[in-house]
């Protein structure tokens, strides 16, 4: 994943992710704020081919962010 990328990840996660994972583990609810900026940012469609409107990233950009996202919510 490149710098840019991994920066704009980074950002996401301390200002939208992390803030708002207390209370999603308190309500056991689903984290569609988090999500929602995940898909805003283009990281749902990552592993999807520029083709279609994805990024064409690869498992190890996945992991990245699955590893990145999961360190500050869980859910």
């Amino acid at each position: 994943m490149d710098p840019a990328t991994r920066s704009v990840l980074a950002d996401l996660v301390s200002e939208v992710i992390e803030p708002a994972a207390p209370s999603v583990d308190a309500e056991g609810r689903f984290p569609r704020e988090s999500v929602d900026a995940l898909g805003k940012a283009g990281f749902l469609g990552l592993l999807s081919a520029p083709e279609v409107g994805g990024a064409g990233g690869s498992l190890a950009d996945a992991a990245e962010v699955v590893r990145t996202v999961a360190s500050a919510c869980g859910s």
